[in-house]
């Protein structure tokens, strides 16, 4: 699990009734030809793996294609495959083989609104308004912190762990806090002020000399580096293990979207200029994906720089379950995750799905 924003939007197809992985394989790296109009995009089908489209608050505990998730929803893939959800209420909620339960439980009135995220070791962490939540494998529950106690600002989340065991949190006043596994923490980026809108200040410095805008999503890849997709610089950020903070995409000047259409596959990410960046993820060869509600997109960037349209509404596609990923679309992207059999989990409004082998 490599990353982990919210997003709210029309209704969408029900989920499949289980948690397993769809065999069906995607094809290899789209055209990188700029001239390519048509078939960009994946050929893993894309399948929904839990939700009902709905905000009416039904179908929870019970089967996965019938839950309402509504408009905060965080989760995060566990190594088996089994998801972890947190929806706006006080719930803990599981996701395994097709059927939804109840995993934990939070203080009432302290909804886990900011984040969810899975340790390898299977505990998961959840960030409430002001307490960070650790529950171990077997449910048991222990407060790691509360946002007073460590001298954060309330508004917790989101959050992401690395190998390591340490916790990645954002708080309220735009900073990334790292919680080591004793407990002790250490300000990773941000200086506590807001960064004006569309700005990178700080970049090649230190990132706790850098203005962070609004943090959606955190993804930390296996190098220890740390991803903060900020929705409000229009970029995405990375920390490297030595602090230094740098734009990996966003601040240019090429529209990611405009007019129906999508910018080349091969694009360098720093000449785009995103729209509204609420998801991140990395997969094990190093490649970071970006969903961009504000163009229903989601992009992957490679190593050695340039982009690939994943999936997007290029071609007008179906909304349908089962269809490949270049000939669907998505609206209102949210947050990314890779699971691992490889395959792109991803936030479509109340619904999470799948592309199948896309991080293969």
């Amino acid at each position: 699990m490599v990353g982990l924003a919210a997003c709210g939007g029309s209704s969408k197809p029900a989920a499949s009734s289980s948690s397993a992985a769809p065999t069906t394989a995607a094809s290899s790296a789209p055209s990188t030809t700029a001239a390519v109009t048509g078939a960009r995009g994946l050929t893993g089908v894309v399948s929904a793996i839990v939700g009902n489209g709905k905000d009416d608050g039904k179908g929870i505990p019970g089967p996965a294609a019938d839950a309402s998730l509504g408009d905060k929803v965080h989760y995060a893939v566990a190594s088996n495959g089994d998801i972890f959800m947190i929806v706006g209420s006080v719930d803990v909620l599981k996701v395994s083989g097709g059927q939804v339960t109840k995993f934990g439980l939070l203080d009432p009135g302290a909804q886990g609104f900011g984040g969810i995220a899975i340790a390898p070791d299977g505990s998961v962490f959840v960030a409430t308004p002001s307490t960070l939540v650790k529950f171990a494998p077997d449910g048991t529950r222990s407060d790691v912190l509360t946002a007073a106690g460590a001298g954060l600002s309330t508004s917790l989340g989101p959050i992401a762990v690395d190998a390591a065991g340490n916790v990645f949190v954002a708080d309220g006043l735009r900073r990334v806090t790292r919680v080591a596994p004793d407990g002790t923490t250490t300000l990773i980026a941000g200086t506590g002020v807001q960064a004006k809108p569309d700005t990178a200040e700080g970049d090649g410095g230190p990132a706790t000399a850098s203005p962070l805008g609004v943090p959606a999503q955190l993804a930390v890849d296996a190098g220890g580096n740390l991803y903060i997709a900020d929705t409000s610089a229009l970029r995405v950020r990375r920390v490297a293990p030595d602090g230094t903070i740098t734009t990996i995409a966003g601040g240019g000047t090429t529209p990611l979207g405009a007019n129906g259409a999508y910018a080349p596959d091969g694009t360098k990410p720093t000449d785009l200029k995103l729209s509204q960046v609420t998801g991140v993820a990395v997969d094990s060869k190093g490649r970071v994906y970006v969903a961009d509600a504000g163009i229903d997109a989601i992009y992957r960037f490679s190593t050695s720089g340039g982009i690939e349209l994943l999936i997007g509404d290029q071609k007008g596609g179906s909304e349908s379950d089962g269809v490949p990923a270049n000939a669907t679309r998505v609206t209102n992207a949210g947050e990314l995750a890779i699971d691992a059999q490889k395959n792109l989990v991803f936030l479509e409004a109340r619904v999470i799905k799948r592309i199948a082998s896309a991080a293969a």
